[in-house]
């Protein structure tokens, strides 16, 4: 029932939360999937904002959701029970449950990692940067990291639960960057020639996957190529 390109999904417990470049968040019941092997209805629709949503998140903790989108916002939203709520609620509605914005990236979102003890969010933007935002806090901008400085432009991030207080982050030049959470520094950065190959915009990574449990980042490669690093050390393993 989404009216374009699905972009993201994120699972919410007995729900599934998906975005879309029709602007719009879904929230799916997967008790329903098990009841019906007909097309089910989303539980409810989500709308605020003016673009495409590019990535979703969810804290089961706070019972929110967190999306991000081409209009440069990063929006929350109150989580809803995918068994009660209905599914296309007036406009006011569907905005009423938009609890909160994070207003500072000035392009396109497009990514979005949660790391729920330590209550932040991290963010990766065309603009350059990737923001560390707090998920609790009045003010919650923490920390920002300009690569565009260095000349990168940020696509994918994703908190290290090997080294909590670390954050990875890959860029359209294939590098990738050690960024320290808690005092905003670039610990380190792996350059894209050191992952095999010269760099350039057809090795560029697009999404990062970091291990629960091993100090290991995996990153999927615009020329097809899929690779494995140590985090600690920098180096390729595979």
């Amino acid at each position: 029932t989404h009216l374009d390109a699905v972009r993201t999904v994120a699972f919410a417990d007995s729900a599934l939360v998906t975005g879309s470049d029709d602007g719009c968040l879904k929230l799916w019941g997967l008790r329903r999937l098990s009841r019906s092997r007909d097309d089910v209805e989303p539980a409810f629709t989500y709308r605020g904002h003016t673009g495409a949503v590019l990535s979703v998140t969810v804290s089961s903790q706070r019972e929110q959701i967190y999306s991000a989108g081409l209009d440069s916002t990063i929006r929350v939203w109150t989580l809803l029970n995918a068994n009660t709520i209905a599914a296309y609620p007036p406009l006011p509605a569907a905005i009423a449950y938009n609890v909160n914005s994070f207003i500072g990236h000035t392009d396109a979102v497009w990514d979005l990692s949660l790391h729920e003890n330590q209550k932040l969010l991290c963010s990766a933007s065309a603009d350059g940067t990737v923001k560390v935002w707090s998920t609790e806090k009045p003010s919650p901008l923490v920390h920002s990291f300009k690569l565009i400085d260095h000349g990168f432009r940020p696509t994918s991030v994703a908190f290290s639960p090997a080294q909590q207080q670390w954050a990875i982050a890959a860029d359209t030049s294939s590098n990738l960057h050690v960024l320290d959470v808690s005092t905003g520094q670039i610990v380190n950065t792996v350059k894209g020639a050191d992952l095999g190959g010269p760099a350039g915009p057809d090795t560029q990574i697009n999404k990062i996957a970091v291990h629960p449990h091993l100090s290991l980042v995996f990153s999927a490669h615009e020329n097809k190529h899929i690779k494995i690093f140590d985090v600690n050390s920098g180096s390729v393993i595979h």
